[in-house]
């Protein structure tokens, strides 16, 4: 007489459940660890942005070279690598150009950690307007703001005879910013 094992039903339906639970474990688990990674993501981009002849290309080689340069009007970006203490930086001198700085902006604003908006001191009362547009739409931009991207102002070329010191062109700034703020909200 031969002993046969009868298998029952119930450890089937154990086996089954023990198995389903473990792939949904490891599910979870690669789902929670992608999450995890994309949260992570590091913004390293420092952008150095203003109207053009603002100085922006003398500071960006200042910043990586530690030497001037003979600059003309920028039509593509400059990028270079800034190792500070704690970490590398990424900078990028977007060309101020109106027809060009969109291009630029668009593309690295996503990665931003902070923005360099250089402003030429010598030039700002006459081009107060221009100056104040652009630096409202880098203030109002849902990318710059959603990274929480810390913006520094740089009055630039104080080293000229005609040159309005920070106090005169932070005011020069608040009024032309409220001018327009109020004519968007109204607008």
């Amino acid at each position: 007489m031969s002993l046969t094992m009868i298998k029952a039903p119930w450890k089937d339906y154990y086996l089954v459940k023990e198995l389903l639970v473990a792939l949904i474990v490891v599910l979870l688990t690669i789902v929670l660890f992608v999450l995890w990674k994309k949260s992570r993501k590091t913004n390293r981009d420092v952008l150095i942005t203003g109207l053009c002849d603002s100085g922006k290309t003398a500071l960006f080689s200042h910043l990586l070279y530690n030497k001037p340069i003979q600059s003309f009007t920028s039509q593509v970006e400059n990028t270079g690598e800034f190792k500070s203490k704690k970490n590398l930086l990424r900078i990028v001198d977007i060309p101020g150009h109106e027809r060009v700085f969109t291009k630029y902006w668009d593309a690295y604003k996503m990665n931003c950690k902070g923005v360099m908006f250089v402003v030429d001191s010598e030039t700002v009362q006459t081009d107060i307007c221009d100056v104040a547009e652009l630096l409202y739409r880098i203030l109002t931009d849902a990318t710059i703001q959603s990274n929480k991207s810390k913006i520094l102002i740089l009055c630039n070329k104080q080293d000229k005879m005609m040159a309005k010191g920070s106090e005169v062109i932070k005011t020069l700034l608040e009024k032309e910013l409220y001018v327009f703020r109020n004519c968007y909200i109204h607008c």
